[in-house]
């Protein structure tokens, strides 16, 4: 049976409240009225893009520096194509008050990869911190 640190439990207990505050928070969107065919499927969008991040903490919490490099350039290498996509459905108010957010998660993403590269915990953790904030700014616009 393998024991985990306080720390790594502690992400992990987060992550999983973090899921569920999103599901709830697409599902009362939804329940509201808001569930019209092209809106409906941003919320959906973006929601993914949470989980991948999530997924991501999880993997900078175990200090896995392959696998967060590996992740980054695998399934988050779709990211600026959702992002790009999410940002093109969105009224033009809407989209240039996360514009910085939507640029600041692939700068993150790049600051993560690097920092995974030279095992910098201090740089990495930053830039996780960072890339939560964009996209739950992001997330807070819908």
């Amino acid at each position: 049976m393998q024991t985990l640190s306080f720390t790594t439990m502690i992400h992990k207990v987060a992550s999983q409240i973090r899921r569920l505050a999103i599901a709830i928070l697409l599902f009362v969107t939804l329940w509201s009225g808001f569930n019209t065919a092209t809106m409906a499927e941003v919320p959906s969008q973006v929601m993914r893009l949470q989980l991948q991040v999530d997924t991501l903490e999880d993997y900078v919490a175990n200090k896995d520096w392959l696998e967060i490099r590996s992740y980054i350039h695998g399934p988050m290498g779709q990211v600026r194509r959702q992002l790009f996509v999410i940002s093109q459905k969105l009224p033009e108010s809407t989209r240039a008050s996360i514009e910085d957010d939507i640029e600041n998660v692939s700068k993150n993403l790049n600051i993560m990869d690097e920092a995974a590269q030279n095992y910098n915990e201090n740089r990495i953790a930053t830039a996780q911190k960072a890339l939560n904030e964009s996209v739950g700014n992001i997330a807070a616009a819908f």
